[in-house]
């Protein structure tokens, strides 16, 4: 039984100076679990405006006055799309704008208005729900309804909608994400960390390549041994763009002080056979927080179809 709705939010370029603090709330909110973020360039911020509230119920001229600031900024925003477990979708508004609306969106939507929204020029502004002081010159939009996310996934150019974030683990001894395709052979099985390797983007001549590097070799094996300033700038220099799981700084300290028993009942991380060894699809910080802990081997589903 399907207990949650994919959501998304995106933050406009005037709320992207705050994106590591609008990341912090969601993931302190127990509702949500970050599936991935994704910037994306527009070419017109005009365009992707109308496309986007394309799929809302109020009419377009409705929306047209408030939403114009949002044409003066780059076109360029960042996509967080996420599993609500408090979907509780209700009617909202009045003949002929009535919509369904789902509470929880609403109530962290407005929560980061109003702590980062600009100010208003009067102090004494005020249009409810947002508080006094602050403008509506959004930070952040989110979707009323899976429908709506279902659209916009086809908007971005993922034809099968909401079907392109399922992860089909269903029957699976392992858990796997999403963009990793339904395995139909594997085993499990120890594999020594000497043979483990890792794709690592990297900087060269301007463009970004992957390059296939042994485990210890990674800006995370590196964090683990103290040096966390390094895999600081990897995320910096690629996520988002590049790095569209929910990596962060903190998780990663927070794993790395994990016990031996805890990590054991991590999910298992996938592998698959290369000519140098065995590439990880997935688990590269698990797979450095067993090695900073001396696993000579590491217990790995080996994909074996891929």
């Amino acid at each position: 039984m399907i207990n949650f709705r994919y959501h998304f939010f995106t933050i406009w370029p005037n709320g992207q100076e705050y994106i590591d603090e609008i990341l912090a709330m969601l993931r302190a909110d127990e509702a949500f679990d970050i599936i991935t973020i994704r910037k994306h360039h527009a070419r017109s911020m005009r365009k992707l405006v109308f496309d986007l509230y394309a799929c809302d119920y109020v009419p377009m001229e409705h929306l047209r006055a408030k939403l114009k600031y949002l044409f003066k900024l780059k076109p360029e925003v960042i996509n967080v799309f996420v599993k609500n477990y408090r979907y509780e979708e209700i009617d909202t508004g009045n003949p002929p704008f009535q919509k369904k609306q789902c509470l929880k969106m609403v109530e962290i939507k407005n929560a980061v208005r109003n702590r980062f929204n600009p100010r208003h020029a009067d102090p004494n502004f005020r249009i409810a729900p947002l508080d006094r002081g602050v403008s509506h010159e959004h930070v952040i939009h989110a979707s009323d309804t899976e429908k709506q996310t279902d659209y916009y996934l086809k908007l971005l150019g993922f034809d099968n909608g909401i079907g392109y974030l399922d992860e089909k683990s269903e029957g699976l001894p392992f858990k796997k994400p999403f963009y990793i395709k339904r395995p139909d052979r594997y085993e499990i099985k120890n594999i020594p960390v000497s043979s483990l390797f890792a794709s690592i983007l990297q900087r060269h001549n301007g463009k970004v390549e992957k390059m296939l590097v042994p485990l210890i070799e990674t800006p995370h094996y590196r964090a683990a041994l103290g040096d966390m300033a390094v895999y600081q700038k990897y995320l910096d220099d690629f996520r988002f763009q590049y790095l569209n799981d929910d990596y962060h700084i903190e998780k990663y300290e927070q794993l790395l002080q994990f016990s031996s028993e805890e990590l054991e009942q991590l999910p298992l991380i996938l592998t698959m056979p290369v000519e140098q060894g065995f590439q990880i699809l997935d688990g590269v910080h698990r797979a450095t927080a067993c090695t900073h802990h001396g696993y000579d081997k590491i217990k790995c589903a080996v994909i074996t179809n891929e």
